[in-house]
């Protein structure tokens, strides 16, 4: 999946029931020593390559348990910028040395998660929890998305009508 990854977007609506111990709404990578993910605890996008010191771009906003919030996470390789948005409001803005595809090269890219963490078999595993809670629309793109392009993503999402059924639709409210 990273092998040739350079640029990317996760964008998702998601309800979480915890947000203690660090939960993923993604992990993607080899293992805990190498992986790209966005941790929902704590508001994070992180990077870990080689066994070395995580890096992370840490948002200034955190999330509340039982409430449906729209998260993005995006990664612009022509300058290495990583930032995390909360309801179309950026919330993180940091680089990283690495792509995702320079993850790959090291090892191969076996372990891609969604809602689950790469530490779940290290000591580490009782502070790096798997996501608990509703995750719906999630999407990954090969771009970094800017904050125009989210809010469209997510009017879009916003306005969906919900399927009734023999090609039926209703609106939001059930009418």
């Amino acid at each position: 999946m990273l092998d040739e990854m350079r640029s990317f977007s996760v964008t998702a609506r998601i309800k979480p029931k915890t947000v203690t111990k660090l939960p993923r709404l993604f992990d993607f990578g080899s293992g805990s020593q190498n992986s790209i993910f966005g941790r929902i605890g704590n508001l994070a996008i992180g990077e870990k390559y080689k066994g070395a010191t995580t890096q992370l771009v840490k948002a200034s906003k955190q999330l509340s348990a039982n409430r449906e919030y729209q998260v993005a996470f995006t990664f612009d390789a022509a300058s290495h910028t990583a930032k995390v948005y909360v309801d179309g409001e950026e919330v993180a803005n940091g680089t990283f040395a690495q792509e995702p595809w320079e993850l790959a090269a090291y090892a191969a890219n076996v372990r891609n998660y969604i809602g689950r963490t790469q530490w779940w078999d290290t000591s580490s595993a009782s502070d790096n929890a798997d996501f608990c809670g509703t995750i719906d629309d999630l999407r990954l793109y090969s771009i970094a998305l800017n904050a125009d392009e989210l809010q469209d993503i997510n009017t879009g999402i916003n306005n969906q009508q919900p399927a009734v059924g023999n090609g039926q639709s209703a609106t939001k409210d059930g009418a």
